[in-house]
């Protein structure tokens, strides 16, 4: 299977550009939560075990939720970083803003569960 996942320069890339938007102090992250964070992505990528994009991307978006690399701005990284997963791999997120605000509103209370998440990216999802 070949799927493109960002790196660890990437992620901190994006992080920045979103911290410095926002007016927020950049604090360093925790690269050992980065990395946790890609673990998961990078198995099933590499041992290519019946998932597909959807399962990868959302993956790296949970371990970004989950693992907390950064003080704060973690939920908008790694939905930022889901969609990027997408993206670079062919696919496009087809949702409006009011949907991802709802969405974003639903995985801040952990009103979501990974595999729910997975079909609503397949369903919600463009190739181009």
């Amino acid at each position: 299977m070949s799927i493109s996942l960002p790196s660890r320069d990437v992620i901190k890339t994006i992080y920045k550009r979103q911290i410095h938007k926002f007016g927020e102090q950049y604090v360093e992250g925790d690269d050992s939560k980065i990395n946790a964070s890609l673990a998961w992505p990078r198995l099933m990528v590499t041992t290519g075990s019946g998932v597909d994009i959807f399962d990868v991307a959302v993956s790296l978006m949970m371990g970004i939720i989950n693992e907390k690399p950064y003080l704060h701005g973690n939920l908008q990284l790694g939905f930022s970083l889901g969609l990027l997963t997408l993206r670079r791999n062919g696919w496009m997120l087809d949702i409006s803003n009011v949907e991802a605000l709802s969405f974003m509103n639903k995985l801040s209370v952990g009103n979501l569960e990974e595999a729910k998440i997975v079909e609503y990216f397949r369903q919600k999802s463009e190739a181009f």
